[in-house]
């Protein structure tokens, strides 16, 4: 067991452990992501990879998938395709 929180305790009177990594709200998605939203709402039957895409071509950030897909579930979307019954 770390001793970290048991020193933290006192100082600051919470024993959780302190947050690690960068603050949010400083990504290159942030000023773009009310039209990332807007667009993926409009669309129907969106994937990641087509949001990856699309967002390249229209604002030209280069993001990983898995950090538009979390960003894109934070913010109450779920981008998983529609299987028909003709796909099968």
């Amino acid at each position: 067991m770390s001793s970290e929180p048991v020193q933290r305790a006192p100082r600051t009177g919470w024993a959780a452990l302190a947050r690690h990594g960068r603050p949010p709200g400083n990504g290159k998605l942030v000023l773009r992501m009310a039209r990332v939203i807007a667009w993926a709402e409009a669309e129907d039957d969106n994937s990641v990879p087509e949001v990856a895409v699309w967002l390249k071509t229209e604002a030209s950030p280069t993001v990983h998938h898995a950090t538009l897909f979390k960003d894109l579930i934070t913010a109450g979307l779920s981008l998983e395709k529609t299987v028909l019954a003709s796909e099968y």
